[in-house]
């Protein structure tokens, strides 16, 4: 992002946008991870301050480098004991999908204020708001990959059948999960667009 605004590509405000959109974005996104975990009986990420909204405690330093400059990182990961979570491998699964649920509802009531006229079309928030749905749609079906280090891994090793999800982690073990992720980095741009344009047709109604 940082390139594209020295390069003229992206105005100042949007930058600004942007970066507020990711903060937000991400510490929701791990917020998520740490108050499921503890729900389930994993105090961990508790007794180390994760279940806050504060953005210090989840944002990675390099993470956030990276994504002022090139507008992709990370957060930090949240840290979870599956063995003292309720459910067993099931629960580690809802951990996972916590992260990738809270940016679809972050996007869906984005929307749903566009839709019923909450947010002034002309303003500079209705921008800020277009921002946000459109980095936490990406954002939470990036993290749908069933690929290490993403969410989609343990959420697959959660819910599938014991053989399939032995599978799926034990292909994530291998180098062969690296092939899988580069094609699905290139796939992942036509998969978006139709989830957003179906996201568009029915939060927004446009």
């Amino acid at each position: 992002m940082l390139i594209r605004l020295l390069q003229g590509q992206v105005g100042f405000l949007e930058f600004v946008f942007l970066v507020v959109a990711l903060v937000i974005a991400i510490t929701i996104h791990e917020f998520s991870h740490a108050w499921t975990a503890n729900r389930l009986g994993d105090p961990t990420a508790r007794l180390q301050g994760r279940v806050t909204l504060n953005p210090a405690v989840h944002l990675d330093p390099l993470g956030s480098v990276l994504i002022l400059v090139t507008g992709f990182g990370w957060g930090r990961p949240v840290p979870v004991n599956g063995y003292q979570l309720r459910g067993g491998r099931r629960g580690m699964g809802w951990v996972s999908l916590a992260g990738p649920v809270s940016n679809f509802i972050l996007a869906t009531l984005f929307g749903l204020a566009i839709r019923f006229g909450l947010i002034d079309g002309s303003s500079n928030f209705y921008r800020l708001a277009a921002i946000m749905i459109s980095l936490n749609l990406g954002l939470g079906l990036f993290n749908l990959l069933p690929f290490g280090p993403l969410d989609g891994q343990k959420i697959a090793a959660g819910f599938l059948p014991a053989k399939w999800a032995y599978r799926i982690t034990q292909l994530n073990q291998s180098g062969q999960a690296m092939w899988f992720v580069l094609i699905a980095i290139f796939a992942f741009q036509p998969i978006y667009d139709v989830v957003l344009a179906l996201f568009l047709w029915l939060v927004i109604g446009s």
